[in-house]
């Protein structure tokens, strides 16, 4: 079912090396993290999507209205997922110098934060270190290294 349902998404390929291998790196070396996506707003597009995430079919998916308040308001949002035992938690995403350039949303197990507090204390540390990695939007869309 899961298939038939990503199967369907509105998705549009796109390529963001530095994306995706921050994303990946982020979660090896935060493993409590279970999922975590990157939107951002591709070069010569005017719609923030999904750029970087743990789950690649997922790339090219168009951000939600739930995102773009996160986006355009910087507040934090926090969903319990009882049936999972898991936040779901979205938090908008600068670059090192501080300009607003998109979206992180973040998979947390119950069992990595006791409290939703202590949830967004631990997910907002790991977005700062990954925005120090971040010197533009423009940079999550730098070819791998050695691509040629």
């Amino acid at each position: 079912m899961a298939a038939t349902a990503a199967a369907t998404l509105p998705i549009q390929p796109l390529s963001a090396p530095a994306a995706q291998r921050l994303v990946l790196a982020t979660m090896s070396a935060h493993p409590e993290v279970l999922r975590l996506g990157l939107h951002a707003i591709p070069p010569g597009e005017t719609e923030y999507e999904i750029i970087g995430q743990g789950f690649p079919i997922l790339i090219g998916k168009k951000s939600n209205a739930a995102d773009l308040k996160v986006i355009n308001t910087g507040e934090t949002l926090l969903e319990r997922e009882d049936d999972v035992q898991d936040y779901s938690v979205e938090l908008a995403l600068s670059d090192s110098s501080g300009r607003r350039i998109g979206l992180l949303v973040f998979g947390l197990p119950y069992s990595a934060a006791p409290t939703d507090s202590d949830a967004i204390k631990l997910l907002n540390d790991i977005r700062r270190e990954m925005e120090a990695q971040i010197p533009s939007r423009e940079s999550l869309f730098a070819p791998s290294p050695g691509a040629r």
